[in-house]
């Protein structure tokens, strides 16, 4: 086994674990909060776990030219839609957690602190133009 044969398979076992960890901790956070951003994220994961599978077992096959290009551009986009997805999702997060915090259900430990204070204000100015 050569020096970079280790190396893509130790990236792609990392890569499909990380994933699965990642998958186990949003299923309960969904069901306890409902929060369509967990559905999102659950989704991209997913779709990047089937990605990392298949470039393990597919992507080292031998391919003639139009499967080649067949299955590249497969992963492109499907790789542009786990980054929407991503996005998406922890846009929502951060919009809900602004909201939570600016409604003073949820309070940072140092409160008098402008360096927490100042850009979370300003976040939450942003989010709420975009809102508009």
């Amino acid at each position: 086994m050569t020096w970079l044969h280790f190396l893509y398979s130790a990236e792609g076992i990392l890569q499909i674990s990380a994933n699965v960890v990642v998958l186990y901790c949003l299923y309960p956070a969904y069901k306890r909060t409902k929060h369509s951003a967990f559905l999102y994220l659950g989704f991209a994961y997913l779709i990047g776990t089937f990605d990392s599978i298949c470039d393990q077992t597919i992507g080292l096959a031998h391919m003639v030219g139009t499967e080649y290009v067949v299955y590249h551009t497969e992963r492109r986009l499907t790789y542009m839609v786990v980054v929407v997805l991503s996005l998406v999702g922890t846009l929502s997060l951060i919009r809900s957690f602004l909201t939570m915090h600016e409604s003073g259900v949820m309070q940072t430990p140092e409160k008098g602190n402008s360096l927490f204070q100042k850009p979370l204000a300003f976040l939450s100015r942003i989010f709420r133009k975009m809102g508009e």
